[in-house]
């Protein structure tokens, strides 16, 4: 029996009492938000933020419709967490209609807010809207490109996903971890060793000490 103990196991028998109380702490913490008569948009944020973190996307879903419901006006964070929960829950339905709040808010020219755009059309298996999106962006960083290459790799686009690396190099943007990850993972699945050398150099060259799981697997 205790041969079969996992990690979690024995962190949950090392620290008996905090998920307990993590879980007092969360309904303390619903019971105050559901106290105030009129709660601000910080206060449904922390909780929208706390229902996406622990994977209850429906219930984060429902407290959007709640923001929108009271006329608050959205943040940046609003629409980045709801985005990445449509992505979750792989609902493009939703996921359009936040992109047309992101629009209406006149925050769709956010960075973050149009990378969580990318990320949600990519991971719903719509390449060409993530792209086209992303084609669009004013600013671009390391996460918006690495989201993009995530997408075009997990549909096997992997040539493509080599290609859009090379570019971002060539418009200065410096690949982190995760971006290495994912583009060794998609060249090893084409077969493609020549350029997994080619990436492995640059990997060396930059001194990246550690990669992603994914990219040793």
């Amino acid at each position: 029996m205790i041969s079969t103990l996992t990690k979690q196991s024995l962190k949950a028998l090392k620290y008996p009492f905090q998920s307990s109380s993590h879980a007092t702490s969360f309904r303390l913490e619903h019971q105050l938000f559901d106290e105030c008569t009129q709660p601000n948009l910080a206060q449904h944020n922390h909780l929208l933020f706390d229902y996406s973190r622990r994977n209850l996307n429906q219930e984060a879903l429902s407290v959007f419709l709640g923001i929108l419901r009271s006329g608050l006006p959205v943040d940046r964070s609003t629409l980045s967490c709801v985005l990445k929960v449509c992505g979750c829950l792989f609902d493009h339905v939703v996921g359009r209609q936040v992109h047309s709040q992101c629009i209406k808010s006149g925050l769709v020219d956010d960075v973050s807010v149009g990378t969580s755009l990318v990320d949600m059309y990519m991971k719903t298996n719509n390449v060409e809207d993530g792209r086209r999106v992303f084609d669009q962006m004013n600013e671009k960083n390391v996460v918006s490109w690495t989201s993009l290459l995530t997408g075009y790799a997990r549909y096997g686009e992997n040539e493509t996903t080599f290609e859009l690396f090379i570019r971002m190099q060539v418009e200065g943007v410096k690949p982190n971890p995760f971006t290495f990850s994912t583009v060794l993972g998609a060249l090893a699945d084409e077969g493609m060793a020549e350029e997994g050398v080619q990436v492995h150099s640059t990997v060396i060259k930059m001194d990246v000490r550690q990669l992603p799981l994914s990219a040793m697997l």
